[in-house]
């Protein structure tokens, strides 16, 4: 999620409102060997990126709606660094992707 001066306070705001409408229509309530179960990660970046938290943080609907509650930071918009964050630090790690994927 872009967090950038580019952005700015208003967008990043409507982003979370976005994301409040897609983990409310998303499948977020199973456990972790429940195939049909999304699960959500997020990143966020403007000079550099952070994960906010990770695929396994949370399994219930409610923690996820808490947890999104991200605000501007400003800044430049490096995608890139998100992008190689993301992978190396985040959805590709071994330990927060599901066994079965």
């Amino acid at each position: 999620m872009d967090t950038s001066g580019s952005i700015g306070e208003d967008n990043v705001e409507e982003t979370v409102r976005f994301l409040e409408l897609l983990i409310n229509a998303l499948y977020v309530e199973g456990n972790d060997t429940d195939p049909s179960q999304s699960r959500i990660g997020l990143v966020t970046f403007s000079d550099s990126a952070n994960i906010e938290f990770h695929l396994n943080t949370y399994s219930k609907r409610t923690e996820l709606l808490k947890a999104i509650n991200i605000q501007y930071v400003g800044g430049t918009t490096n995608t890139p660094d998100a992008i190689r964050y993301s992978i190396c630090h985040g959805y590709f790690n071994s330990a927060k992707a599901r066994k079965m994927i």
